[in-house]
């Protein structure tokens, strides 16, 4: 979390490391043997974050972006095998992660960095436990209709995001998460 002005060669590789090269990894472990078994599924956890930003999470989002685009793609190279890509796209969820994650700091962002950090610990207690996640895993592991994706908790995002105009859906994400920052 922070501006990627201030991110780490080192701290962006580890966040593709987490978030992608080990999900390129695992799938590249199992398709030869879903493939040998006939078919199956694979389901990749992305985020709503894979479809539209928010401020000071660009390397996150860069990350869950990567994985929306490889599951898209992967789904239609695997078609012909049985297998089936579902992509898990949890909106916010209840977590300790805001307590857990350690923010990249450059003295230009100082005050964006509070403000955004403030919103988030304001509205993490108001989110949905994340038992809901594993209810649509399940949902989309037992779920033989070909949808690619399912978003616990971000469908309202999703929406408002997909029908408002994009200087209108920029400015109502500004206003709420960081306000007027003093230049």
């Amino acid at each position: 979390m922070g501006p990627l002005e201030g991110v780490t060669p080192e701290q962006l590789e580890r966040q593709f490391q987490t978030n992608f090269f080990g999900l390129v990894s695992t799938i590249q472990t199992v398709v030869p043997i879903l493939r040998s078994q006939g078919g199956g599924k694979i389901i990749n956890v992305a985020s709503i974050g894979g479809r539209l930003a928010f401020p000071l999470v660009s390397a996150y989002h860069a990350t869950k972006w990567a994985v929306e685009g490889l599951s898209e793609s992967l789904r239609y190279e695997l078609r012909p095998f049985n297998i089936d890509v579902k992509i898990i796209e949890p909106g916010g969820i209840k977590t300790n992660f805001m307590n857990d994650t350690s923010w990249t700091i450059h003295s230009e962002y100082t005050d964006m960095i509070n403000q955004v950090k403030h919103f988030m610990e304001k509205i993490n207690d108001s989110l949905p436990e994340p038992e809901g996640v594993a209810k649509i895993i399940y949902k989309a592991a037992s779920d033989r209709s070909g949808r690619l994706r399912y978003s616990p908790y971000g469908e309202a995002f999703l929406l408002l995001h997909a029908i408002l105009p994009d200087r209108l859906w920029r400015n109502l994400v500004e206003n709420i998460m960081i306000g007027k920052i003093k230049k």
